[in-house]
């Protein structure tokens, strides 16, 4: 009996085993994964330029203003003065010898008045004396006189100088900020007036150092061609930060503060080889150029010569032919 129950339950066993086994056929095989399709790399794409030899030039261009060779400048060389009054405007046109600005006298002109009136007692004292036999006296009136007189010079040149006239015939075309009562600083320029006859062009520029005198300079004003000579390099005076340019021939139609077009040639070689600025690469005092090598890319050390706005001389390290990368 127990062999019986013992043969059955094996072959439960069995059967169980084989249900088991044969399921797991009905069940979908994995799939493999589809590896992605290979993608050919993009080739690289370089903007170039083929090294080849040219001209290069070196310029200043820019806009200058036209000003007056003949300017004057109206101050007074006192402490202490007070602006009485002004006389002058912007854009007026004045005659040498007008009055601009007056500053106070300080009742300077009654000054003047009574010692007018000394100078002329001191006078009869002197010819009274010059009558009578009294060589001391004559000598001592004779004094007087000389001191009256130098008072009454002093007090009239002191007059004169609160009047600050113009000196030549011409245009205004600076005044201060100035109002009456305001005080005024000795040597301070006060009023500029400017003979618009006369023209010239004054340029303020960040490449002075390259500039020198008597340099040619190609000027435009209104679509007609001038020729100029540096005149003045930058100094100490009004201009200090500028360039001056005479025009070697009359110009027609300017007027003071008219813009004009100018062009300095610096420095300029022929036949040389030239690239486009963006070619190069200056890192730590060193510049380098990439060139193409079939489908390399080399960089190359290079030496420069004249550079402008937009190219450069290469002095060594290039050779007519080659294609220079410039993206």
């Amino acid at each position: 009996m127990n062999f019986i129950k013992k043969s059955k339950l094996a072959l439960a066993i069995i059967m169980s085993t084989g249900v088991l086994l044969s399921g797991c056929g009905v069940l979908p095989k994995e799939e493999q994964a589809i590896a992605p399709p290979l993608v050919k790399p993009k080739k690289q794409e370089y903007h170039t330029y083929e090294v080849k030899k040219k001209d290069i030039t070196r310029l200043v261009k820019g806009n200058g203003r036209l000003i007056s060779t003949n300017e004057s400048n109206v101050f007074t060389k006192e402490n202490g003065r007070r602006i009485k009054s002004i006389k002058a405007q912007y854009g007026q046109t004045v005659k040498k010898g007008d009055v601009l600005v007056e500053l106070d006298s300080d009742n300077t002109e009654n000054e003047i008045t009574i010692q007018q009136f000394n100078l002329q007692r001191a006078q009869i004292n002197y010819d009274r004396a010059v009558q009578g036999n009294d060589e001391y006296g004559k000598k001592l009136a004779n004094i007087e006189v000389q001191i009256e007189k130098t008072k009454l010079a002093n007090l009239q040149k002191q007059l004169s100088s609160s009047k600050l006239i113009s000196q030549v015939d011409g245009t205004v075309v600076f005044l201060d900020s100035l109002k009456e009562g305001d005080i005024v600083e000795p040597y301070k320029t006060l009023v500029t007036v400017a003979d618009p006859k006369k023209l010239q062009v004054v340029y303020q520029s960040s490449d002075a150092a390259s500039v020198t005198s008597g340099m040619r300079v190609d000027l435009n004003f209104n679509s007609k061609s001038y020729e100029g000579v540096v005149a003045q390099l930058p100094s100490s005076g009004k201009y200090k930060d500028s360039i001056i340019i005479n025009f070697k021939e009359d110009l027609k139609d300017g007027k003071l503060g008219d813009g004009i077009e100018l062009s300095i040639t610096l420095e300029t070689k022929s036949n040389t080889i030239v690239v486009p600025k963006q070619a190069v690469k200056n890192f730590m005092g060193s510049s380098n150029i990439e060139i193409l090598d079939g489908d390399k890319k080399i960089s190359v050390s290079v030496d420069k010569g004249i550079e402008n706005a937009t190219e450069v001389e290469i002095l060594s390290g290039l050779e007519e032919g080659q294609k220079v990368i410039i993206n």
